[in-house]
């Protein structure tokens, strides 16, 4: 029996085997695991001896691995390393790792697809401000002028004309009379009382607003 070199001694030694030859092939032999009292001494042959520590290598480092697991199918007699959903097969153990490695870094170097696009977001209608935003009852009541509405002046019942004859008829009754300040008068008060509808017609806009605002 043809004893390891003392390279592949030194190296056996690091990874925590030995180096044994039987029958023509080289077992790496891995020593049974000190905190388990059932556990057995587990052997990799193969043809040669650096082969024997190809195998020793790839157990060491799947045992170390989060990513790669690996069974013997003693049926078949080959071992199946596989990571997520993919098997490799192999008579020997380094061929079959170095087949998931090789398939693992095609996986993760794969680019993703690339996302379908996200249609665009529909504009947002913008709120009208003034009078176009206020609730229909409160833009009726935001009139002036001369009209039937609430906040409306009356239409003068007689004209011009009729207010002169009346006029007239009365500085004819009424010695004294003066006619110029009938007409005064009467413009006072058409005047005060178009003041007072545009002062509730402002009144009414701020509510609007206001409401606006809250919304």
């Amino acid at each position: 029996m043809e004893a390891p070199s003392q390279s592949a001694t030194q190296e056996a030694k690091q990874l925590n085997i030995t180096l044994e030859q039987e029958d023509g092939e080289w077992i790496a032999v891995l020593p049974p695991h000190p905190d388990l009292k059932d556990d057995e001494a587990m052997g990799f042959p193969a043809p040669s001896e650096q082969e024997a520590l190809d195998e020793a290598r790839a157990y060491r480092s799947i045992e170390q691995s989060s990513v790669y697991k690996f069974e013997y199918d003693d049926k078949r007699d080959l071992y199946v390393v596989t990571f997520n959903d993919q098997k490799h097969e192999g008579k020997y153990l380094a061929k079959a790792y170095a087949q998931a490695q090789k398939a693992y870094a095609e996986f993760i170097n794969t680019p993703e697809p690339p996302k379908a696009a996200e249609p665009a977001p529909e504009p947002k209608q913008r709120k009208r401000r003034g009078n176009g935003g206020a609730p229909p009852a409160e833009r009726e009541q935001i009139t002036s002028g001369i009209g039937d509405k609430p906040t409306q002046l009356a239409p003068p019942t007689q004209t011009h004309e009729n207010m002169r004859r009346e006029a007239r008829a009365s500085s004819d009754q009424a010695p004294g009379y003066d006619l110029r300040h009938d007409a005064w008068h009467d413009l006072n008060e058409r005047v005060t009382r178009l003041e007072n509808v545009l002062r509730d017609a402002i009144a009414a806009t701020a509510r609007a607003l206001e409401e606006l605002r809250k919304r």
